[in-house]
């Protein structure tokens, strides 16, 4: 290899539609090059990376050696040193010659400079349905397979032991999600399933998009796929006060700008009827609602009560506690565009352990 792109530029070629929509071809860790390129043949990596998949990289851009010596940081380019030869698939070649970090090898290396919750966004997006664009301010994001999956991930980490970042990779890949079709359907799973101390609602099983089958209504019935932006499966009724009433699985259905239109809110409507007929009851978060604290606490405790969870009973100060760290959550989840410049990676930390 001549070069292979790490870090921020990886991340860049990887939102990349070219690529995103191409078969991934793998390549071994002892691709790495040992020297740095010089200017001229930077910018012919450039112009072919150009014209093969549309994308002007941003400067620096960052890239990987495996000679310390030849390490180079300029405004041009920033050289990193890795090796590890033990450990396959994980670049991705682009062009002959040419290559970038895997989507796990570019979490492992950006862990660093993210917080949890960002670490956590970003493989979520890795492991969901669609991609920002490789630029902010561009097209925000486009549909895609995912690259991997957690028990991918989990995998890889067990393989790439002794590389920096497995750990915080590790602590992140809990807390995501898969299949996730935007980046908001991601930060309503975080504020679902995380735990109450920690700004969350603690819904112990969340599934986005999964297919649920259901009929439409009318005289000549037919079977339809479905897909809830997230469903909450029935738990059962645990609470003595609700076992005489009858439980049904929750989804939330997140309005976007595509739902503004009369024709889409009316298949919305049809949508939400044929889940009632398969006992789901469809919940429609919009982001004025989204960004309302005490209506979002309202809708995750109708929630609990239609799927069946049990009454959390709380003091008063406790109370105020989660609503503080809900609040922080938001805050922090709000601040995610998702490009990661000048990160804070202690912002939601260091609100938690004031109020918590």
């Amino acid at each position: 290899m001549k070069i292979l792109f790490s870090h921020t530029t990886a991340l860049e070629l990887l939102r990349t539609q070219s690529l995103s929509g191409q078969k991934i071809k793998y390549v071994c860790g002892d691709k790495v090059p040992n020297t740095s390129l010089n200017k001229e043949e930077l910018r012919k990596v450039f112009s072919m990376i150009k014209q093969a998949y549309g994308i002007r990289l941003s400067l620096p851009i960052h890239y990987v050696v495996s000679n310390r010596e030849k390490l180079r940081r300029s405004h041009i380019a920033h050289a990193h040193y890795f090796t590890n030869k033990d450990c396959k698939g994980l670049f991705i070649e682009l062009l002959p010659g040419i290559g970038c970090s895997s989507p796990f090898l570019t979490a492992l290396q950006m862990s660093s400079q993210l917080s949890n919750l960002e670490l956590a966004y970003l493989l979520s997006e890795f492991m969901g349905l669609y991609s920002l664009s490789p630029h902010k301010g561009e097209k925000t994001l486009f549909e895609r397979k995912p690259f991997l999956n957690k028990s991918e991930i989990l995998q890889q980490l067990e393989n790439a032991r002794g590389i920096k970042g497995t750990h915080r990779v590790a602590k992140a890949t809990r807390i995501s999600c898969e299949n996730a079709a935007s980046p908001m359907e991601v930060k309503l799973y975080l504020r679902a399933t995380l735990p109450f101390a920690q700004g969350g609602f603690g819904f112990p099983t969340v599934s986005l998009n999964p297919e649920i089958l259901t009929k439409t209504i009318g005289s000549n019935p037919v079977n339809r796929i479905r897909k809830p932006d997230l469903l909450f499966p029935h738990i059962g009724n645990r609470d003595s006060e609700l076992r005489d009433k009858k439980c049904f699985s929750a989804a939330i259905e997140y309005q976007g700008e595509h739902h503004s239109t009369k024709d889409q809110q009316l298949k919305d409507a049809l949508r939400a009827n044929e889940f009632m007929g398969t006992d789901i009851k469809e919940y429609i978060i919009w982001k004025s609602t989204y960004d309302d604290a005490v209506y979002m606490r309202g809708i995750f405790q109708e929630i609990r009560n239609t799927v069946g969870l049990p009454k959390r009973i709380c003091s008063k100060t406790r109370k105020q506690k989660e609503y503080d760290a809900q609040m922080a959550l938001y805050n922090a989840l709000e601040q995610i565009d998702g490009y990661f410049t000048d990160s804070d990676k202690n912002v939601f930390e260091n609100v938690l352990r004031e109020t918590l």
